[in-house]
């Protein structure tokens, strides 16, 4: 339903968003935009929302993107004021250099450096916001202050969806760091960086950095912390084994004090850890509307959706050396066809230990030996070794 729509598009945002980079938020908006089945009423008010931002904020290069993406007309008066508008807000800018140049000390050069790149990256100049970035880079003296300029030229990283650039800035932020930064900058990295494991779908390390800045949560300019809870939980719970996922996720105070606010999380985080099974699939269902409607995530949607039922499959039949599909049915609240359907599909795929006795209507669970494991790969390794000692003979003259 509409109602249940605009529930997934508020709902990891609420607490803290005011804080959030304009840009990014801009960038959501425009995401927004994408989603399938948005209502007239949603739509218009996401694009008064992006509108008002780009007009108001002189984002000249997004309007004539927004243009040329929804077929909307340009307003030549409009770009001719927004021009005028960022001509003025440089020419101020360096001004500001200059008099910081002639009269302030080299911190101040290197602020009005860095104000000027701001509004680059505010205004979503890309290519001139990176090269002002390096001049009050080249400015700032200590890792703390090179630091701001590195979290600078992420954002706008996150911004344009350019990996590469993100990787390169947060491989130079660490070395910064390993010089002497602070840890609260260390901490901020730490989300920084989770962030982009989540987008390039490297769940695992994405969920313990995540989880590692809950109690030191300090990346508001990305997104609430609300949202990320929301990451932290949703990727922990395909990334952390049962042991893990209590101490870090179940038992989490921080966790705990937010994790009502945002729809199915809960519930969804419940079904799997204290086995409810019958909840899985319609919180499931709920949290599957959110990734689906997340800038990061949705990409990974049909990834996540397999990952977490192969989870709480393996939980379930890890208990039986076999069980009827008719149980496991009911006990999930499905129908026989899909349990059989959906399990087939995952053990053809290599992604459960069990088969399928159909005759029987039986499931029965395949554990593998881990003695027996390490033998195979002993074998193995052994005529792996044995292979190439012969080559080796072949070409030795005695």
């Amino acid at each position: 339903s509409n109602q249940k729509l605009r529930i997934a598009m508020a709902s990891t945002d609420d607490g803290g968003d005011e804080e959030t980079n304009l840009l990014l938020q801009c960038a959501e908006w425009r995401f927004f935009l994408t989603i399938k089945y948005l209502s007239e009423s949603e739509r218009g008010d996401v694009i008064e929302k992006l509108k008002k931002a780009v007009f108001e904020n002189d984002m000249l290069s997004v309007y004539r993107s927004l243009c040329a993406t929804h077929g909307w007309n340009i307003d030549d008066d409009l770009v001719t004021k927004m021009e005028a508008n960022m001509a003025k807000a440089i020419t101020e800018a360096d001004e500001k250099i200059a008099d910081a140049e002639k009269n302030l000390g080299e911190t101040e050069v290197r602020d009005a450096i860095r104000g000027k790149a701001k509004y680059y990256s505010k205004t979503a100049q890309k290519d001139l916001a990176l090269k002002t970035f390096e001049l009050a880079y080249k400015k700032s003296v200590g890792s703390n202050a090179k630091l701001e300029i590195v979290f600078d030229i992420l954002q706008l990283g996150f911004f344009f969806s350019d990996y590469k650039l993100i990787k390169t800035e947060i491989d130079r932020a660490k070395e910064l760091l390993d010089a002497g930064g602070d840890w609260e900058r260390r901490n901020r990295l730490k989300v920084y960086e989770a962030t982009y494991f989540m987008i390039v779908r490297d769940l695992e390390s994405a969920a313990n950095l995540f989880i590692d800045s809950v109690a030191t949560f300090a990346a508001g300019e990305l997104y609430s912390f609300n949202k990320f809870i929301f990451y932290s939980v949703v990727t922990s719970m395909v990334a952390l084994n049962r042991v893990q996922l209590r101490e870090k996720v179940v038992e989490s105070p921080e966790i705990l004090s937010v994790i009502e606010e945002i729809p199915h999380l809960e519930s969804f985080l419940q079904s799997v850890y204290r086995c409810h099974y019958e909840d899985f699939f319609e919180s499931l269902s709920g949290i599957m509307g959110l990734i689906s409607r997340d800038r990061y995530l949705s990409r990974h949607a049909s990834h996540f959706l397999r990952s977490i039922r192969v989870v709480v499959y393996s939980q379930f039949l890890e208990s039986y050396q076999s069980v009827t599909i008719s149980a496991m049915s009911k006990k999930f609240g499905v129908s026989e066809e899909f349990v059989d359907s959906d399990l087939s599909m995952l053990i053809a795929n290599g992604r459960l230990n069990a088969k399928i006795d159909k005759v029987r209507g039986i499931i029965e669970t395949n554990r593998p030996d881990a003695k027996n494991a390490q033998y195979q790969t002993v074998i193995k390794q052994g005529d792996l070794l044995l292979n190439r000692v012969q080559k080796l003979s072949r070409v030795i003259t005695y």
